[in-house]
């Protein structure tokens, strides 16, 4: 399911230090809460120079996972906007570049193991 970055920010507090989970290589996670009081982990990814073929194939291969200790893939953003950013050169000239936001959300499992989380 794809969704909107507006309605990620919304549920995680605008992507609040007090929502973030943890962070690793690719990016941070953030636990966003539905209207439905259900909580998901929102991964957002570091603006890499990750192609959009890529990007769309790792979120084919995700929603197409289904096992009980793997937890359910939820959905995906991939939405740009454009930015104006500061040259390099200290020339304080800006150019607008257009930046990705890719964020993947799961299913959100709080401090339990897999043996926990399915009544082993």
């Amino acid at each position: 399911m794809c969704l909107r970055l507006e309605f990620l920010r919304a549920i995680t507090c605008d992507f609040s230090t007090e929502s973030e989970l943890g962070r690793g290589g690719y990016g941070v996670v953030y636990k966003g809460v539905l209207r439905s009081g259900k909580i998901i982990a929102v991964k957002k990814l570091f603006e890499l120079h990750l192609k959009e073929e890529n990007f769309q194939n790792e979120v084919s291969y995700l929603m197409g996972i289904k096992h009980r200790n793997i937890v359910q893939f939820v959905g995906y953003c991939a939405e740009s906007h454009w930015e104006a950013i500061e040259k390099p050169s200290g020339s304080k000239k800006h150019i607008f570049a257009e930046v990705p936001k890719r964020l993947l959300c799961f299913e959100y499992v709080s401090n339990k193991d897999l043996w926990t989380s399915s009544g082993i």
